[in-house]
């Protein structure tokens, strides 16, 4: 974990979209795992993650104060980027999920409700600048309010092609979309 914005911890591909994280082995589901509470400040940016079909790509919660930047995330058996709060209601605070390309989801998922490119229940957030697209069988950013406090999110300038349902399916309160 970092201090601060201005003393993150950060993990920067050299070669920005040429550096992949693979799914490592049979069961693990997860390629990044970002879920412990006290991770904080942590930028990931420039990378390749391929879940090769099957896991979850980025599960980010309950940390706070992420920020995934220019990645690529595919290949995902399931969600492509999964944010969320703790089963208590914390974390989840100032996640930046900014200008990634998301592509190649649910693969293993089927049927509804399934899973998404994004699926978010985190506050405070900030989703900028990605790009969704095919195959994307569900929503492409799916924000919803499992614990009944999504809010106060930035939702901006993403571009959503070729999902079967909503680009954007957004509940809670005072988030801004544009």
């Amino acid at each position: 974990s970092g201090l601060s914005w201005n003393q993150p911890t950060v993990i920067r591909a050299e070669n920005p979209r040429r550096a992949t994280i693979n799914k490592p082995q049979p069961g693990v589901n997860h390629v990044v795992m970002l879920g412990l509470p006290d991770t904080q400040y942590l930028v990931i940016e420039g990378l390749v993650i391929d879940a090769r079909g099957h896991a979850t790509c980025v599960w980010v919660g309950p940390s706070s104060h992420i920020r995934l930047k220019n990645n690529v995330v595919k290949n995902c058996g399931g969600n492509g980027i999964y944010g969320s709060v703790a089963d208590n209601g914390t974390g989840g605070v100032d996640i930046q999920l900014i200008d990634n390309e998301i592509f190649n989801v649910a693969t293993e998922h089927v049927n509804p409700p399934g899973t998404h490119a994004i699926y978010f229940t985190g506050n405070n957030s900030v989703i900028r600048g990605n790009y969704i697209h095919p195959p994307c069988p569900f929503y492409g950013i799916h924000a919803t309010s499992e614990l009944g406090g999504l809010h106060s999110n930035v939702f901006e300038n993403n571009r959503v092609v070729g999902c079967s349902n909503a680009g954007l399916y957004s509940q809670g309160s005072n988030s801004i979309i544009r």
